[in-house]
Parts: structure tokens; C-alpha cells; sequence
């Protein structure tokens, strides 16, 4: 491939630090996106690879995700705010509510606490019922 001079000195800051093969692939891949390579670009471009820490699997990242540019930034893991999609609860954290206590079991019921529970069952339904027919 026939390069410009300042694609050439780009090429060389690139193969300085990776193999050949691939420092042409990321010069032909800016080339595809009309973004040019120079060997300002190609230094920060190399500084992020680096700060991801797999120069190889960085550029592949970039490629295959269509990124004209890289930042190892965007690679990293967000904060998890919500550790289930089907439960919006937020994780219990101690930035969010203060640290963790021992929740001991309930106590048990006794059987007025029951006949209790019921009966207001009982009454409940009762109202729903006469609510819906007088709907």
C-alpha cells in the first residue's frame, strides 16, 4: 500500500511497539474511515492501547466495534447500580444505605396473630366483593 509521508511516519511510531501486520491494518482501517494517521495520532493511540493493557485485543476491540479512535476509559467496567434486570432494587451497599446490619428472623406467630390475619383477609375480600358489584 502506497502511504503519504505523514501516514509513512505514523506506520513507523506504530511498528515500533506491535507487529508490522497489524500496525498496516490500523492504518488502512483510519484510511477506509477518511481519518488520518499521523505520528501525533499514532502516539496517543498507542498511549491508550497501552493504558488498556493488550495492545493487540485493544485494536481489535477498536475495529470490530467501528471506533475511529480508542480509550481504554470506555473499556472499563461501569459501577453496577442494579445487580438483576427483572429487580429494579438497587443493591444494598453501604454508600446507599448505610452498613450492613443482621436481620434476624421474624418472630413467630401465635395463633391470635393469625386468627387476626385472617379475619382481616376475610373482611377484605368481602369488600372487594361488594365493591365490584356495585360497579
Amino acid at each position: 500500500m502506497k502511504m503519504t509521508d505523514k501516514e509513512r511516519e505514523g506506520f513507523d511510531v506504530l511498528r515500533a511497539e506491535m507487529p508490522e501486520a497489524l500496525a498496516m491494518e490500523i492504518v488502512e482501517f483510519r484510511r477506509e474511515k477518511k481519518a488520518k494517521i499521523t505520528a501525533r495520532i499514532a502516539r496517543a493511540l498507542l498511549r491508550e492501547y497501552k493504558a488498556f493493557g493488550n495492545i493487540e485485543k485493544a485494536v481489535e476491540t477498536q475495529m470490530v466495534r467501528n471506533w475511529i479512535g480508542f480509550e481504554a476509559e470506555w473499556m472499563k467496567p461501569k459501577g453496577r447500580t442494579f445487580h438483576d434486570s427483572n429487580n429494579p432494587m438497587p443493591l444494598k451497599t453501604s454508600a446507599n444505605y448505610g452498613p450492613a446490619e443482621i436481620v434476624s428472623p421474624p418472630e413467630p406467630e401465635t395463633p391470635e396473630q393469625r386468627a387476626r390475619k385472617a379475619e382481616m383477609a376475610r373482611r377484605l375480600r368481602e369488600t372487594a366483593a361488594a365493591m365490584r358489584t356495585v360497579q
